[in-house]
């Protein structure tokens, strides 16, 4: 029984619950397939080979043990670094990279961890709450948590175009706004 971030039994779709189950027992059988090719097969594929399935079983193995909702923080976390990463890139291509803005930058992603953790706080005081009043006939597992991962990640996106646009790429207008 899969449980959410308050202990509680997560609610949903059986296929979306089988999800992280289907992906481990993939991720599984391809380090089987890899572990037995590794001993019975001279190592022609190169190092790469290895890396790419040890990134597959841990995906497997994240994906098990924290669901979408912990897909959706990777990914959240992979735009915020993507954004500070291409906005230091264009700041040095204009010449005016500094050290005082590149540490706002990461004042201004601390606050927004602070607020996903605000989310995720308030996700559980509301599960907790609904609960304990079983009267309202509601069912509640989360949605402030997501919506504000979905919200961060769209801007972190948009941010990441306007960086692009700042070095001199291609950027369709409509995708910057």
């Amino acid at each position: 029984m899969r449980m959410d971030g308050c202990g509680r039994r997560e609610q949903g779709s059986r296929d979306w619950r089988m999800l992280p189950v289907a992906l481990t027992v993939w991720a599984a059988a391809l380090g089987t397939r890899w572990l037995f090719a590794a001993v019975m097969e001279p190592a022609a594929d190169g190092w790469w080979t290895d890396v790419g399935i040890g990134w597959v079983l841990a995906a497997g193995a994240f994906g098990a043990a924290f669901g979408w909702l912990g897909w959706l923080v990777a990914a959240w976390v992979v735009c915020m670094a993507l954004d500070w990463l291409s906005g230091s890139a264009a700041a040095a291509a204009k010449g005016n990279w500094s050290s005082a803005a590149a540490r706002a930058g990461i004042w201004h992603k601390s606050g927004m961890i602070l607020v996903v953790l605000v989310a995720a706080v308030t996700d559980c005081v509301l599960g907790v709450t609904v609960e304990h009043l079983p009267m309202l006939g509601l069912d509640y597992t989360v949605l402030v948590l997501p919506v504000t991962l979905v919200w961060y990640i769209f801007t972190e996106l948009g941010s990441i175009a306007e960086n692009a646009t700042a070095m001199g790429a291609p950027v369709p207008s409509w995708l910057t706004r």
